[in-house]
């Protein structure tokens, strides 16, 4: 209960006037990602509970009308403000139950980074869609020239794993940001990525040092739904406790590892440190969805 002629109002930060007593209590609510306190106060006189301000009964010490009146103009304005604030308690409440609801604000910017990582991918000369003319939902066949030119294939699990590790380091290096901003983040990188992936340094490396000999790069298509999936793993990761999270990755790795041949581990390896052990193991790999061909 908090009495006296001064009332702490910590859901606006001020201190309003009063002169009668009042009952309330701390109310833990999360708007966004930060905690605050609405104080829920009723007026407490005579056996009557009512809002601040709005009305007074009872006997109490006479105040001078100057007095009263700005008791009630600063009242009537906390009591505006604590409405509003009650009614945005509820709403991020409501938003809270799906983790990664976003602000308008942050899905514009997310959009707006989709668009101009796309429209950069057109002005390399990068082809829309497969030289094949088609669109498929799913290629599972890495050795062939269609492989990350449609919408999904062997190596769309390492993007959704791009989404758990955006979305983990996110957690730990940027946990002052909304993850909505996070999520911006994790869409700049991962396109940072597409068109590095397609330019002639990279193209070239996977040509050199992997078994990816007749890579000429990814479509438009491809890459575009490649960050669609990493906004995915981003969802999912946000959802699932993180020991599920790495469990799941682990599945992926292991699973695209032993069908075929390859994984994100093993990409990165290639990349950086090349293995003539692990390029000698992949290149022995047989199987109708690594070679198209049934053994």
């Amino acid at each position: 209960a908090v009495g006296g002629h001064f009332l702490e109002c910590r859901y606006i930060g001020e201190m309003i006037m009063d002169s009668v007593n009042f009952a309330g209590a701390w109310r833990p609510c999360r708007v966004g990602y930060r905690k605050s306190y609405l104080l829920i106060g009723v007026q407490k006189h005579a056996g009557q509970r009512r809002f601040p301000g709005a009305g007074r009964r009872g006997k109490h010490k006479k105040q001078s009308p100057a007095f009263e009146f700005v008791r009630l103009v600063v009242v009537a304005i906390g009591h505006s403000r604590y409405c509003a604030k009650e009614e945005a308690c509820v709403k991020g409440e409501a938003e809270m139950e799906w983790p990664l609801r976003v602000s308008k604000f942050s899905a514009l910017i997310a959009l707006l980074l989709f668009t101009l990582l796309v429209a950069i991918l057109f002005a390399m000369d990068r082809p829309p869609i497969c030289a094949c003319g088609e669109i498929k939902l799913w290629h599972g066949i890495v050795q062939s020239s269609e492989n990350s030119q449609h919408i999904a294939d062997w190596y769309t699990p390492s993007h959704i794993i791009h989404g758990f590790i955006f979305f983990g380091l996110g957690r730990l290096l940027l946990r002052k940001w909304p993850l909505g901003l996070s999520l911006c983040a994790a869409i700049f990188v991962e396109g940072a990525w597409e068109i590095l992936e397609n330019s002639p340094v990279i193209i070239d490396r996977y040509r050199e040092v992997t078994i990816s000999y007749g890579y000429s790069g990814d479509s438009v298509i491809n890459s575009s739904f490649d960050m669609v999936w990493m906004i995915m793993g981003f969802f999912l990761a946000s959802r699932l406790p993180w020991k599920a999270t790495l469990a799941l990755a682990l599945l992926f790795e292991a699973f695209t590892g032993w069908l075929i041949r390859d994984n994100l581990t093993l990409n990165i390896l290639m990349l950086v440190a090349p293995t003539e052990a692990v390029k000698n193991w992949q290149s022995e790999g047989t199987g109708y969805w690594l070679t198209g061909k049934v053994d």
